[in-house]
């Protein structure tokens, strides 16, 4: 038979074992938080990129029509199965052959949260065909 001595035994006391679980729940609580703000992040970057592409479909509807006028225009576009608020002022500039157009796409979730502001000058189709003499 063996003589067991409890003395001699060693192993973690309660105060130890609490102190390495505090540890623990600090680490896995931070990486929580940075897994949920990484998930936040790519929501918003998808948004972006479709709130971008609804933008860019705007002028280049723009681009592929005949004739347009001038105004303030909106509407709701479904991109990605998102629906994104867009609105649109159309205005001339001081050349005539060119027209200015300021498209922005609001989150689908928050009107008031703009996405994208896109800019462009489009060559007026009145203008387009003319000759130089």
């Amino acid at each position: 038979m063996h003589n067991f001595n409890f003395r001699q035994v060693r192993g973690f006391t309660l105060i130890e074992v609490l102190v390495a679980m505090a540890i623990l729940a600090v680490a896995l609580a931070a990486a929580n938080r940075a897994s949920s703000l990484a998930i936040n992040h790519s929501i918003e970057i998808k948004q972006r990129i479709l709130a971008d592409l609804v933008a860019e479909n705007r002028l280049n509807l723009h681009l592929a029509q005949d004739d347009w006028g001038v105004g303030a225009f909106n509407g709701v576009a479904n991109q990605g199965g998102l629906n994104f608020a867009w609105q649109e002022q159309i205005t001339s500039t001081p050349n005539p052959a060119f027209m200015k157009i300021v498209v922005t796409v609001a989150d689908p979730n928050d009107a008031k949260h703009q996405l994208r502001h896109l800019v462009g000058f489009l060559i007026n189709p009145k203008f387009q065909y003319a000759k130089l003499n």
